[in-house]
């Protein structure tokens, strides 16, 4: 029997909030290039306190076998004074969505800002880590 592989892979995306959410990569280039080769990207609009939406988080596959990525998490950090992570809530995905080398493929994260957030929130900027976990197909 064949060892199977497996990966953590992380990314770094920042989040822009002004009454809508847009997710995009971070980092000198414009892309954090993660161990694996994954890359992590979404965005999102239309969200504010009270509000729900859908997060669409594309999984480019940059190696040269195809992967199943198993689950996708997100780890949301402060944005600024008064505006704590509390006030943005990211779900996680959990299943089976296999990725071929060198495509994509996308999941699906709810996130949802609580009606109580405060007014610091508007138009501030939470970082967000991405983490996805892969095993090779």
């Amino acid at each position: 029997m064949s060892a199977v592989r497996r990966w953590a892979i992380a990314g770094c995306f920042a989040t822009a909030l002004a009454f809508s959410l847009a997710a995009w990569a971070s980092g000198p280039s414009g892309t954090q290039r993660p161990a694996g080769r994954l890359l992590l990207s979404g965005v999102v609009k239309g969200l504010y306190p009270g509000a729900h939406a859908q997060l669409r988080v594309r999984l480019r596959n940059r190696m040269a076998s195809g992967v199943r990525v198993v689950s996708v998490t997100a780890k949301v950090s402060d944005a600024a004074p008064g505006c704590t992570r509390a006030n943005l809530r990211v779900g996680r995905y959990r299943g089976h969505v296999f990725v071929p080398r060198r495509r994509s493929r996308a999941v699906i994260l709810r996130v949802s800002m609580p009606r109580s957030a405060p007014d610091a929130c508007r138009g501030a900027v939470f970082r967000i880590a991405f983490r996805a976990r892969a095993v090779q197909a």
